[in-house]
């Protein structure tokens, strides 16, 4: 099911004012005899024989004169119409919306092909705008013409209620962490029509080649929901129209032109040229290195050590623009998380952070935990130990390169991974037991147990750790 966006919420609902006619003038009051007199007598104008002939040509000579003292001869009806105020009013209906962005990421992408056309796997719910939803994936198509097309669908798990709802499903590409949106539409969501999506959301040979990596696929789908309208006066002001801000523009051609630098970098045999303002404004550590003793030593070529020159380039670029370049997969990614860390740039290394956490997976868990644990990423710490506690697949991350690494570099952080499993059981053994238990059931008797090489290390982390933190083996 294909959808075409609507028209903006709020189009061509505020209408200029209508204008009344004026009422007619009260018809003059007829006495008779029996109505009240008035009380004092006034002064009737006379009015002569030629002035009300002309009157029937042109009547407002005629009442002017009439009225005397009432209308002056200075009185002019130009001078009239000016002095009558004109009234411009205007309104505003506005719309109350609730906005949410949720993230499905698909792992194992190759073992959910083949599950068959029709068939989906969901999402965890989430809430948007007080209500619940899910997304549906249908690897192989959602009817028979879609098979060589995924299908998305957005469903409102959320029961008897009607909601208007703009989404936008969106990929994202593993190399930059960065999503593109794919479609966007607007529906109403009730019991009768609860889902809305893509039947051909992408070719499949086209998703593959481009989103799948690490046999991983990551969907986003951004939700607005409409709550209500509501019409307000609003106080007429012009409006400016104001351009974006350059800023950062002008920053980055300062840095590209070289103009009025004055402090050299080398890193390994190239060469950078910056701003000394610009750098010891943006951190920390480049404000202690070029403006204390330094300072003097204006035409130094400083030497950087143990960096790579393309993650340097990258942070002088994020330096002048508060933005990230285009990162080439993750290990330019974790380059510049240390190189946000050694100059104590916050916000940067919370980006890489936030592109690592991402991309995880079974091949590379173990060394980004172990770049969290040196560089003190708390967030990214917790995400790997998360994912290698919920991880089945745990051999894997065993066999992997990092691990190696994990265990001679950060032999403490074993501890953090296994009191993490701890708290979120709440008995130990009993949990052990049961993976004994499960192990056995798998196992062929030839002779003796035969148990492959990652059941044989999960089994000895289990003995050895539960040993350590819960003072028990098994």
């Amino acid at each position: 099911m294909q959808c075409k966006p609507q028209a903006q919420f709020g189009e061509n609902l505020v209408s200029p004012p209508i204008l009344s006619p004026p009422a007619p003038p009260p018809s003059p009051r007829r006495l008779d005899s029996t109505s009240a007199a008035p009380r004092s007598p006034r002064r009737r104008h006379q009015v002569s024989a030629p002035l009300l002939a002309a009157a029937s040509t042109d009547p407002l000579p005629f009442f002017a004169a009439a009225a005397g003292s009432l209308i002056s001869p200075a009185q002019t009806p130009a001078v009239a119409a000016s002095q009558m105020s004109t009234v411009r009013t205007a309104s505003i209906c506005a719309a109350e919306a609730a906005r949410g962005t949720h993230s499905f990421k698909i792992a194992n992408y190759s073992l959910h092909k083949g599950l068959g056309v029709g068939k989906f796997i969901s999402s965890a719910t989430f809430s948007v705008g007080g209500h619940q939803w899910r997304i549906l994936f249908y690897p192989d198509g959602g009817e028979e013409d879609d098979k060589d097309y995924v299908s998305v669908f957005l469903d409102l798990v959320s029961q008897g209620v009607t909601v208007r709802v703009i989404y936008d499903f969106r990929l994202v590409e593993p190399a930059t962490g960065l999503s593109s949106s794919v479609s966007s539409c607007s529906k109403v969501f009730c019991a009768v029509h609860p889902s809305f999506g893509v039947s051909k959301f992408k070719k499949r040979s086209d998703l593959e080649g481009t989103y799948v990596q690490n046999d991983c696929l990551v969907i986003e789908c951004e939700v607005t929901a409409i709550k209500e309208s509501r019409a307000a006066g609003m106080d007429m002001a012009v409006e400016v129209q104001v351009p974006p801000s350059n800023l950062s523009d002008n920053f980055v051609k300062f840095l590209e032109t070289e103009e009025e630098v004055d402090v050299t970098f080398k890193v390994k045999g190239e060469v950078f040229r910056a701003h000394r303002l610009v750098l010891a404004m943006r951190s920390p550590v480049f404000k202690a290195e070029l403006c204390g003793p330094m300072k003097h030593k204006r035409r130094e070529i400083i030497t950087i050590e143990e960096m790579e020159p393309a993650a340097f380039k990258a942070l002088l670029h994020f330096i002048y623009t508060d933005s990230l370049l285009d990162l080439d997969g993750d290990d330019m990614v974790k380059h510049l998380l240390v190189a946000a860390d050694r100059y104590g740039m916050e916000r940067m290394k919370l980006m890489c952070e936030s592109i690592l956490c991402r991309n995880i997976d079974v091949e590379n868990v173990a060394s980004t935990l172990a770049l969290a644990d040196q560089h003190h990423c708390n967030k990214l710490k917790d995400v790997c130990i998360e994912f290698i506690n919920s991880c089945d697949r745990i051999g894997d991350v065993v066999a992997s390169k990092g691990y190696e690494h994990l265990k001679r570099a950060c032999p403490t952080v074993f501890m953090d991974v296994w009191e993490r499993s701890v708290k979120s059981r709440r008995v130990w053994g009993r949990q052990a037991r049961k993976v004994e238990e499960r192990w056995q059931a798998r196992a062929v008797w030839d002779g003796g147990w035969a148990i492959d090489r990652a059941e044989v290390s999960f089994r000895r982390w289990i003995s050895v750790v539960g040993y350590l933190v819960v003072g028990t083996k098994g």
